[in-house]
């Protein structure tokens, strides 16, 4: 049986772009994904614009179309964000989060999520 990457919390950063000029950072353990608001240098840094995030999330774009379009970007321990990709890719999104978040409901949790 082959060992998990996620065995220690690692830091993430994703959503690091340009045109909306946020970052949210997350650490990744064996247990799951958890906000994270140390600042500590991240080990990988998943990059893109704000629509090819949202387009992810909503199931609409690939990943690894994005990627060789050079519209995502993957810097640092490209093993882990391959492997985070995997995982997130694996995911029942319906199951976890209900009906993909449309743009308002998205813009009112990236808000809410500043301000806490």
């Amino acid at each position: 049986m082959k060992k998990s990457r996620f065995t220690e919390a690692q830091i993430v950063s994703i959503l690091k772009q340009a045109d909306a000029g946020m970052s949210f950072d997350f650490t990744v353990t064996p247990r799951g994904f958890a906000a994270c608001r140390e600042a500590l240098p991240p080990v990988v840094v998943i990059s893109a614009g704000a629509r090819d995030f949202l387009r992810l999330a909503r199931r609409e774009a690939d990943a690894d179309t994005l990627f060789f379009d050079r519209r995502l970007s993957i810097e640092g321990d490209t093993e882990l964000g391959l492997l985070l990709k995997n995982t997130l890719d694996a995911l029942d999104v319906k199951s976890v989060l209900g009906a993909p978040p449309g743009p308002l409901r998205l813009l009112s949790a990236l808000r809410a999520s500043l301000h806490a």
